[in-house]
């Protein structure tokens, strides 16, 4: 078993490559980069203690002796992970994941080899077929095919190759070099359209392949399953591509935006053709709207694009038929939007900082980690209720929950699903399953709506510490620590077992934050002072702190509705005083004196809290004009 294990760790240190193989061979050392996950810290020394180690090994030589680590307080070691998940593309039917080692995982629709491996497509799992041992650094998912691009410029493409967009021959259902037209050409950035592909060279210039009905190549000419180099005005150096269903956008250094394509919807930003299907091949300036703005990311959907500006501003024109657009103007039409304008329906003041487009709808991520969305939600592509199952339009941006306290750092939009990453390296989905595209068997194979975002299962190839210490490395490679939470919540201010008399309040800490307080399954809000209430008369009842790794810690109280007082209680004599009418006599006095009235005192003690309450009763012989004193507290007179 071990060694079967250790071989299965040491598969995965030949794919987590940093510099090409030649490198390997001349040097013969490779970089190991441990890093601690946010509950403990690792090191080389055993005194300085950090979050991330690098060490450097000969080749076959292993780790052990060289790296040690420590969980934090309340924290115990839980697995290794040789990556996490960086980078998420999403296309019609299927979805493309890419890890911080370079390796490719995939789910979903796999009819034309898009996936670039084999087995079961409800689960995430790694991409090999033709690319084993190739640092991937980018991904990119159109209708049916998928293209990465490999740390060395290279372009790899798999599936539907039908209008010649994977730019190259051969099996189209494993991972192969895109060489036709851009041999020996370094490609830095990749984009897939439904049907075509763009790349963006370490120059600045644009290459295109694929389908060209409505001119979404830049291009005129028939050769469209080779890779042509096309014109973007006059020395413009491109920065950003964006390509989708059947138009491009283009962003230069300058900021400004360039379109081609279809413009029935005025996606293009332009007032050319719009209303028909006549192509727009030539890539044009877009300044409807956006004239003088500096834009920083683009994206596009079917019929509509999207734009962020350096303010952290939306921008949007095109088909608004299920409010995709974010603004009132033509919903529940297909009447054009040429004109850019600020989508700021429920965003008025939020930053935006990331866009994406899907096939009807729009997902935004704000400064915060917050995530955004508007649009078609029959498939619950936009992570909420609201009209899922049904094509009713949601034209006004609101802020969908994603689990408790997660922080998302990248977004994805397909066609009908939506994919968001969160700062940990975990996948959230929502919306349409029927292929597996959300990487979690919920409604797969059917057309029903997936409308809250949940992690989908990408599962990395655990191992434990001792197994990273001990298996040879070939590779310079990157591990992550990782640590699980043992400490449960504490509940102050209950005790376990007790019973109340009124009102009580307590308070519930955790070392890596509450996700929820009930009482006998009812959901409990901490008030202004940050304490939690029970009510006066509750009864027994059981309350439950859950911490968000699900420990747990229970406590059972009873709350009464008052005090349970048990029966009087008396002294006697030991408990009596004379109210003095003789000269002499002061007040309350314990002494016996000739003339006064006497009185006696007699007690309760409440069962539970032992607060007592008491009586005085007077002598009904006292002569006139005497103090009468009434029932009151016990302590209140004994003096």
């Amino acid at each position: 078993m071990k060694k079967r294990i250790l071989s299965i760790v040491l598969a995965i240190c030949l794919v987590l490559t940093l510099v090409p193989t030649m490198a390997f061979a001349e040097s013969g050392k490779h970089t190991v980069t441990v890093n601690a996950g946010e509950d403990g810290q690792v090191s080389t020394d055993g005194t300085s203690w950090s979050n991330s180690v690098a060490v450097t090994v000969n080749d076959g030589e292993t780790l052990d002796g060289k790296v040690q680590y420590k969980a934090d307080e309340g924290y115990e070691f839980d697995s290794v992970v040789p990556s996490k998940i960086v980078s998420a593309a999403a296309g019609t039917s299927h979805t493309v994941l890419l890890d911080a080692d370079g390796n490719v995982w995939t789910a979903g629709f796999h009819s034309y080899g898009q996936l670039g491996r084999d087995g079961d497509t409800s689960t995430f799992a790694k991409a090999t077929k033709g690319i084993a041992g190739v640092r991937i650094i980018a991904i990119a998912a159109g209708y049916n095919h998928t293209v990465l691009l490999d740390a060395d410029g290279n372009v790899w493409t798999a599936g539907s190759n039908y209008l010649g967009q994977l730019g190259r021959d051969g099996d189209t259902s494993t991972f192969a070099k895109a060489t036709k037209g851009i041999g020996g050409v370094r490609i830095i950035a990749i984009a897939a359209g439904s049907n075509h592909t763009v790349l963006l060279d370490a120059d600045g210039n644009v290459w295109t392949a694929g389908s060209n009905n409505y001119g979404q190549l830049g291009r005129s000419d028939s050769n469209t399953s080779t890779f042509t180099q096309i014109t973007v005005g006059d020395g413009v150096k491109i920065k950003a591509i964006a390509a989708v269903n059947s138009h491009t956008i283009l962003l230069d250094a300058d900021g400004n935006v360039w379109t081609a394509g279809y413009n029935n919807y005025g996606q293009l930003g332009r007032d050319e053709n719009t209303g028909t299907t006549k192509p727009n091949p030539t890539f044009k300036q877009a300044t409807n709207g956006i004239s003088g703005v500096k834009i920083i990311a683009i994206a596009a959907g079917y019929y509509h694009t999207v734009l962020l500006d350096a303010d952290g501003n939306v921008w949007t024109a095109g088909l608004n038929d299920y409010g995709q657009l974010g603004r009132d103007e033509n919903t529940v039409t297909t009447k054009p939007n040429p004109t850019f304008k600020q989508g700021a329906n429920g965003i008025s003041g939020v930053k935006i900082t990331a866009i994406a487009a899907g096939g009807y709808h729009t997902v935004l991520l704000d400064a915060n980690g917050n995530v955004w969305t508007a649009g078609l939600n029959d498939y619950g592509q936009l992570g909420r209720d609201e009209n899922a199952s049904n094509n009713k339009p949601n034209l006004t941006f609101k802020q969908v929950a994603v689990g408790y306290g997660v922080k998302i750092k990248a977004i994805a939009a397909g066609g009908n699903y939506t994919v968001l990453l969160d700062a940990d390296g975990n996948v959230w989905t929502a919306g349409k399953n029927k292929n597996g595209q959300l990487g979690r068997d919920e409604n797969k194979g059917t057309d029903k709506a997936n409308p809250t975002f949940k992690q989908a299962a990408v599962i990395p190839d655990a191992i434990t510490f001792e197994e990273l210490l001990n298996t040879p490395i070939n590779n310079d490679s990157v591990f992550l620590v990782k640590f699980k939470d043992i400490q449960k919540p504490v509940i102050k201010g209950l005790e376990n077992g007790k019973t109340y008399c009124d009102a009580v309040e307590f308070t519930v800490t955790d070392n890596d934050g509450i996700a929820s307080v009930k009482a006998e399954n009812t959901t409990l809000t901490p008030g202004t002072n940050s304490k939690y209430t029970l009510a006066k008369g509750i009864g027994t009842v059981t309350v439950v702190a859950t911490d968000k790794a699900g420990n747990e810690t229970a406590v059972t109280v009873t709350v009464n509705n008052g005090h349970t007082y048990g029966e009087w209680q008396s002294n006697g004599n030991d408990m009596h005083t004379r109210y003095c009418t003789v000269d002499g006599c002061k007040g309350y006095e314990t002494k016996d004196c000739t003339g006064g009235q006497a009185t006696y005192f007699k007690k309760a003690v409440c069962d539970y809290c032992k607060e007592e309450y008491g009586s005085l009763l007077t002598d009904l012989t006292a002569p006139t004009g005497e103090i009468t004193v009434g029932t009151n507290k016990w302590n209140s007179f004994l003096n």
